[in-house]
């Protein structure tokens, strides 16, 4: 079906004003000289639309394409692509063009790689035949890169897939200690479900374990592996994603290491008198 414009009345009604997001002018009837107010609606649509021609793959001779600039974030940095003109084509055939992880335009006969396997800007498909192609035998393949989907996996499920973890200390006397460990999600979300986690205790901060003048009890959660008794411990959480323990010490202080995703948190120093 044929999208709709508005009214013709709508339409006229809009002679000589701004659009209200974007200050394009819309050129005003009977307006002398009538050219200025399109060279200035002109002027605004070209600057507003001026990141939309990023990357745009063009026709500059018979059988090659150029590219015109752009800028792309890969990761922790950004990458600044300068353009390129006169890149060559292979004649009857169709010719897959994307722009590499290191801003550098690469071209393919066959199929166009996965995004799982070569990280990757899709640009274009240009058909050639007989030595030569039409503007109508590009096609722009920029919006794949713009719009992707997650293959079903939701925002809620990628944060559960990047644990992390609270420690909680509450002095019970001058030799003892509880400490609770409570799973979250990248989020800040208590996140239910058994977690494989080691728990370690050391007379420094992120310290290796010992053993001596401690007692580690595990109040609640699963014993997995005792590494070091009383100093070294694998964890499996309850169903709700907590743990309980209580350290008991004679003297000094101490602090409890948990380590969940490869990742390490730490309860800070734990004063024993």
């Amino acid at each position: 079906m044929t999208e709709h414009y508005p009214s013709d009345a709508d339409l006229n009604a809009m002679s000589g004003t701004l659009d209200s997001e974007q200050e394009v002018l819309y050129v005003a009837t009977g307006e002398s000289p009538y050219f200025t107010s399109f060279y200035k609606m002109l002027y605004r649509m070209l600057d507003v639309a001026r990141r939309a021609g990023d990357f745009r793959v063009y026709k500059d001779g018979d059988l090659t394409f150029g590219v015109r600039a752009g800028r792309i974030a890969n990761g922790t940095y950004q990458l600044d692509y300068q353009g390129d003109t006169q890149q060559p084509l292979a004649d009857n055939a169709t010719t897959h063009i994307y722009l590499d992880a290191n801003a550098s335009i690469q071209t393919t006969t066959g199929t166009m790689p996965l995004p799982t396997a070569v990280p990757h800007l899709p640009l274009a498909s240009i058909t050639t035949a007989n030595g030569g192609y039409t503007l109508a035998d590009i096609t722009d393949l920029r919006g794949a890169g713009m719009y992707r989907l997650l293959d079903g996996i939701s925002p809620a499920m990628l944060q559960d897939k990047l644990p992390t973890c609270l420690l909680t200390c509450d002095k019970l006397s001058a030799s003892q200690w509880s400490i609770a460990f409570a799973t979250y999600d990248a989020g800040g979300n208590a996140l239910p479900g058994q977690s494989l986690v080691r728990l370690w205790v050391s007379t420094t901060t992120y310290g290796a374990p010992q053993a001596t003048g401690n007692t580690l009890a595990v109040t609640s959660g699963t014993l997995h592996t005792i590494v070091a008794a009383n100093a070294d411990y694998l964890l499996i959480t309850g169903a709700n994603g907590t743990l309980g323990l209580t350290l008991t010490a004679t003297a000094g202080v101490r602090a409890i290491m948990a380590e969940i995703d490869g990742r390490i948190y730490t309860t800070g120093l734990m004063d024993f008198a």
